[in-house]
């Protein structure tokens, strides 16, 4: 395997090819060996642990080619390297599907099913605004109805829905970002499956110029002295604050200060920059309900709604 951290869907490709070979031999091995990564690292597989889920995978896949109507549609995040994406796609865009809703778990399918809701339009229909709060004219500069915000609903599958049947975006609240700082936009790349990160960009204004730095590591032994040049540069900046474009970045400062000894004053840094961080995916996934690119009509675009 080019990687170096297996996983199980890997051990149960080693068993198998064990289970295959015994229909040649006769004779199932206890074991199998997987060679991973670049350093070559072996790794022991007891085929005899994960026989009993093999078959069970095995005899599903008999099953599903045998039946006469094919498998029950689902989008998941492994269509970006199947093949058949497109098909899947149109196919549920005819049919109304709800697996154009990536965020929906089967579990919460099966429920909707279970209630006779099998399509967006349907799903649609039971999205139901809240009533917005009257307020006096009094209180109009009050703190407290000021900082009354609308209630936001983490994956709303219903008004979702309803973006996607009438090719609209929907806005909950009044999105906001705090810049109270210099925003310097950072851009982290790595190898999760090493753990290891080999590029830090930055990105700012200074003196009414764009000012751009990378940080490159050839391999694992020079992370700390990307880590170390990177923050130096944001230290030198006055007030920084981070903004980026994903969760990405604020993990790789958490990995980063755990990883490495800093002094207390770059410690007490990092926690500011982590605290203070903006992630405009984040904001934008909160509040903003987007119909996907390929469910869009030709030659239209969606209407924002708020």
């Amino acid at each position: 395997m080019p990687w170096d951290k297996p996983n199980l869907s890997d051990s149960l490709l080693v068993c198998f090819g064990a289970l295959a070979l015994s229909q040649a031999t006769g004779t199932l091995r206890d074991t199998g060996i997987l060679i991973c990564g670049d350093d070559y690292r072996r790794k022991t597989v007891k085929v005899g642990n994960l026989v009993a889920r093999t078959r069970q995978i095995i005899d599903a896949i008999t099953a599903s080619r045998q039946g006469r109507s094919p498998p029950p549609l689902v989008l998941n995040r492994h269509c970006a390297v199947c093949d058949f994406q497109p098909r899947c796609r149109d196919l549920a865009i005819e049919r109304d599907d709800l697996g154009l809703l990536t965020a929906m778990t089967a579990k919460e399918r099966a429920k909707c099913n279970a209630k006779g809701i099998s399509t967006i339009t349907q799903l649609s229909y039971g999205h139901r605004p809240l009533r917005r709060k009257r307020t006096r004219p009094d209180a109009e500069h009050s703190t407290k109805s000021a900082g009354r915000a609308a209630t936001v609903v983490k994956n709303d599958h219903k008004l979702k829905a309803l973006a996607i049947k009438k090719n609209q975006i929907h806005v909950v609240g009044a999105p906001s970002v705090k810049l109270a700082g210099i925003p310097i936009f950072l851009d982290v790349e790595g190898l999760p499956e090493r753990d290891f990160y080999h590029l830090t960009g930055l990105r700012y204004e200074c003196g009414g110029e764009q000012v751009e730095r990378s940080f490159w590591a050839d391999g694992l032994d020079d992370e700390r002295a990307i880590w170390e040049k990177c923050l130096r540069e944001l230290m030198a900046i006055e007030n920084a604050q981070i903004v980026s474009y994903g969760a990405y970045e604020s993990r790789f400062l958490r990995k980063m200060k755990d990883r490495y000894v800093l002094a207390a004053a770059e410690m007490e840094f990092i926690d500011r920059l982590i605290e203070t961080s903006i992630n405009l995916v984040g904001l934008h996934l909160r509040q903003g309900l987007f119909p996907d690119v390929f469910e869009r009509p030709q030659g239209s675009g969606p209407t924002p709604r708020f």
